[in-house]
């Protein structure tokens, strides 16, 4: 993680205002969920493409708190080839009385399981590839203690090469 002072700026996708290190440029909405949305950036210290995920008001309550907590943590410790990674975390906040965001910043995957089911003919190899993938992530999370309760098609990403990233474990 980068920790080098820098200054933000202000971007808006989609009506969400984000507010980033200026070393993250060209944001474009991806999605989002219940509890946070995500944009994909281009880091330009490490000239690679990111996901930022936006957790809104993260300490609001004692529940998004302990939710925020879990999955900066899991995120902090997993280490493992089938699971996302955190390259960095980051907010605007001064102060705790200020913390009304929280940016979540991993390693941008092209497509999920779901975009592939969708749109590819898939062939018995790459079938037996993915799910052996899959257990091999969900082995390692579950040797930590730790239940994904939020595994689905896409909550997995896939890179170029088709090796499996399991995602967002907001709800772990």
């Amino acid at each position: 993680m980068d920790h080098i002072p820098q200054s933000f700026e202000v971007t808006e996708e989609f009506g969400i205002k984000w507010t980033h290190p200026n070393c993250y440029s060209c944001l474009e909405y991806i999605g989002g969920g219940s509890f946070s949305n995500v944009s994909m950036a281009h880091n330009k210290l490490s000239n690679s493409t990111v996901a930022i995920k936006k957790l809104s008001r993260p300490f609001a309550t004692l529940m998004d708190t302990k939710r925020t907590y879990r999955e900066v943590c899991l995120l902090k410790h997993m280490k493992h080839k089938n699971v996302i990674d955190l390259v960095d975390i980051f907010t605007t906040a001064i102060c705790k009385n200020d913390l009304d965001n929280l940016y979540l910043v991993s390693t941008f995957y092209p497509r999920d399981l779901k975009m592939m089911l969708e749109s590819e003919e898939m062939g018995l190899p790459l079938i037996r590839s993915l799910v052996y993938q899959i257990f091999c992530g969900l082995y390692y999370i579950h040797s930590a203690g730790v239940i994904h309760r939020d595994l689905k098609p896409s909550n997995i990403g896939v890179t170029a090469d088709n090796c499996i990233k399991i995602m967002d474990f907001g709800l772990a």
